[in-house]
């Protein structure tokens, strides 16, 4: 259900600014029209919603010109993304929604969050059964397992932004409002 492309999104998102660095004043559009590739297709490579493809980077990096450590700075960035290990939600795939595991992604290298919660429990405090019940409640429609899934990702969540609280210290800073 979910994939927001290979890699971390911070990797893809650096790689992507550098290439939009490197445009310079090219409008995404001409850069497509002479790669025959979509306008869209140029800016989501540079904001890290797409993947950058092998043929794509070579493409763009002989359009533009880049050569000698320049190419070669980007090539590692590329490779990096294309290297990189799956995510831990992705064997949770079939149950996430796309926003959602754009949220997963973004929590991982976040260095704070907010929730305001109005009748809800904040889904990082809440309880296992809580969060069961909550969920249940919210997706009626799901099956058990689907349920017993999305809890075990906010079990997850839960427990990997604790060790970050130990081990890193500029985790993330989490502030709840309950009304």
């Amino acid at each position: 259900m979910a994939s927001t492309g290979p890699g971390n999104l911070k990797a893809r998102r650096d790689l992507g600014a550098r290439l939009r660095k490197a445009r310079g004043k090219r409008t995404a559009t001409s850069i497509g029209q002479q790669l025959n590739v979509s306008p869209s297709t140029v800016t989501r490579t540079e904001t890290g919603e797409r993947l950058c493809t092998e043929a794509y980077f070579n493409a763009l990096a002989d359009l533009l010109g880049l050569a000698g450590t320049e190419r070669e700075t980007l090539e590692q960035m590329v490779m990096a993304v294309w290297d990189a290990d799956p995510p831990w939600w992705s064997r949770f795939a079939d149950v996430l929604s796309a926003n959602y595991a754009a949220v997963l992604e973004y929590e991982e290298t976040a260095t704070r969050r907010r929730d305001y919660q109005t009748g809800l429990i904040p889904a990082h405090l809440q309880t296992e059964r809580y969060s069961w019940e909550v969920t249940n409640a919210e997706f009626n429609g799901l099956s058990r397992d689907h349920v017993e899934d999305l809890v075990a990702v906010r079990s997850i969540r839960q427990r990997r932004i604790r060790r970050r609280d130990r081990l890193v210290p500029q985790c993330p800073r989490m502030d709840y409002r309950l009304a």
